[in-house]
């Protein structure tokens, strides 16, 4: 079973963020959501019987944003034991003595939102600045033995998210600052590199930022970095130091039975009622209703609807292999973009190429019957 947890809080919102989230005004809104989000995961854990747990993870938001003894209180409602424990934080919240009381918690994998190191861009989009974040991974560097962090004998997976496509970001600028922090922090064992969707943000930014095109090149520019690199590129956004892969991503990939704590937060759960074989269930959207245990959405999945995310899933990360009792990909398509060069393998087993990702999900709507 894996978990996650959301927590809604930020210091503000960043100009480009889709999630549920508001920002602090004062302590009380924040304790009375603590004492729901609480309360949701005793009584779940009791209701579902719930003794083991793989993986949890602290999304937002911004988790960082909560007090040590307020993250020790909800992971101390969970078993012991669990694999991985991820926590997402802004650069300005991180000091060598946040670090240490996080670790001492068990949260062996920190997630940074970077994004950019240029300044003028931090400012656009409302983030730290570039200050904040090497203060923060100096304080990181404080726990470095060799080339990793370690915490007593165990070693901290350190995760830095990039975003391309931010307005003021010139061409090839991401892929310069993630090389200058690989070389300059040997520590950080996980890189996630985003674009900019469409939408979320104001239609001035297309003049600020680089072509889609530009993004295109840049990125493949990263994926080249990495694999020199000998890191894994796992899945389509993601790249990792041999062996820290984040396993709850994973999890989500694979189908992997997930409970989502905390307002607007998502779960699945494999069931075996007549012709579902999944339940995908989704809190509510707003605090009014999260208070009252509303849920937003609550959706049964059939053979049909998995072997669809199987596919969107593992086209994005290790592939995909067609099911010949669920005939619901196109073999003609498949072989035209196997030429093309935009997909590998066969028509039977295949996987994404670097070719092919820039126009994913033109290719996955195409294929599809």
């Amino acid at each position: 079973m894996n978990i996650y947890i959301h927590i809604p809080f930020c210091k503000q919102k960043c100009t480009y963020c889709k999630f549920a989230i508001t920002p602090v005004f004062d302590d009380y809104k924040k304790k009375k959501y603590l004492h729901f989000l609480e309360n949701e995961i005793k009584n779940t854990l009791v209701q579902r019987n719930i003794k083991k747990v793989n993986t949890i993870y602290f999304g937002g938001g911004t988790p960082s944003i909560l007090s040590a003894d307020e993250i020790k209180k909800i992971l101390g409602l969970f078993p012991e034991g669990a694999q991985e424990t991820s926590f997402e934080s802004n650069p300005e919240d991180i000091s060598e003595n946040f670090l240490e009381k996080i670790f001492s918690l068990g949260i062996n994998r920190l997630s940074i939102g970077i994004q950019s190191l240029n300044p003028q861009t931090l400012e656009a989009v409302e983030r730290s600045n570039p200050e904040s974040i090497f203060s923060a991974l100096e304080s990181i560097k404080k726990f470095q033995v060799g080339k990793f962090i370690l915490f007593g004998n165990k070693k901290i997976s350190i995760n830095l998210d990039f975003i391309l496509g931010l307005p003021y970001t010139k061409k090839g600028e991401i892929f310069e600052n993630i090389k200058y922090l690989h070389q300059k922090y040997p520590f950080i064992t996980h890189t996630s590199v985003y674009f900019l969707e469409k939408g979320l943000y104001p239609k001035n930014w297309q003049k600020l930022s680089i072509t889609e095109e530009e993004m295109t090149e840049e990125y493949n520019k990263i994926c080249d970095f990495f694999e020199k690199k000998g890191w894994n590129h796992y899945e389509i956004s993601n790249f990792s130091a041999p062996g820290f892969e984040c396993q709850h991503n994973q999890g989500y990939w694979s189908h992997v039975d997930t409970i989502g704590f905390g307002l607007s937060a998502s779960g699945f759960e494999k069931i075996y009622e007549g012709k579902f074989l999944g339940k995908r269930k989704t809190n509510a959207l707003y605090f009014s209703g999260y208070y009252k245990g509303k849920i937003a959405e609550e959706e049964y999945l059939d053979v049909e609807q998995i072997e669809l995310e199987k596919i969107l899933f593992g086209m994005r990360t290790n592939g995909y292999s067609v099911n010949p009792r669920i005939p619901i990909v196109s073999d003609q398509k498949v072989q035209t973009f196997l030429e093309q060069k935009f997909l590998e393998g066969t028509p039977k087993k295949f996987r994404i190429t670097q070719k092919g990702i820039p126009i994913i999900d033109r290719i996955i709507d195409d294929i599809i019957l």
